[in-house]
């Protein structure tokens, strides 16, 4: 494909390096989507440590939610009590805490990933900050 067209025509320059950056768009919209939900698509991930911790890093696909503030959170975040919910903080500990608080709710497919390191290997995902 070319991207230059005759001398002072701008115009099927501009429309051809358009449709190359759409492209390179949506090439790296699929990469992303596909490291985020490397497990399954409709995989719901929930890191339960601190902001403080969030921000030094996680997983690419989580989201974040306190452990103790997950039974109210998780009516906004889940599609339903069947959805595969894969939990981690620190050690395993907090995200043992909040799998009890959903099992407790009816949620029927939770996971107690451990630590940010295990998850990162469960789901194959990308750690940012």
């Amino acid at each position: 494909m070319a991207f230059l067209s005759a001398p002072g025509s701008t115009n099927g320059k501009c429309k051809r390096v358009g449709a190359m950056i759409q492209l390179l768009a949506l090439v790296m919209g699929v990469g992303l989507i596909i490291g985020a939900h490397a497990l399954e698509y409709d995989t719901l991930v929930i890191d339960v440590r601190t902001p403080e911790e969030w921000r030094r890093g996680h997983l690419l696909s989580a989201t974040r939610s306190d452990w103790q503030s997950i039974g109210n959170m998780i009516g906004t975040l889940a599609e339903s009590v069947n959805q595969k919910i894969i939990l981690y903080c620190h050690s395993g500990n907090r995200s043992g805490k909040a799998k009890d608080i959903l099992d407790d709710m009816g949620y029927t497919n939770v996971v107690n990933a451990g630590s940010l390191a295990e998850a990162q290997n469960l789901l194959q995902d990308k750690i940012v900050q």
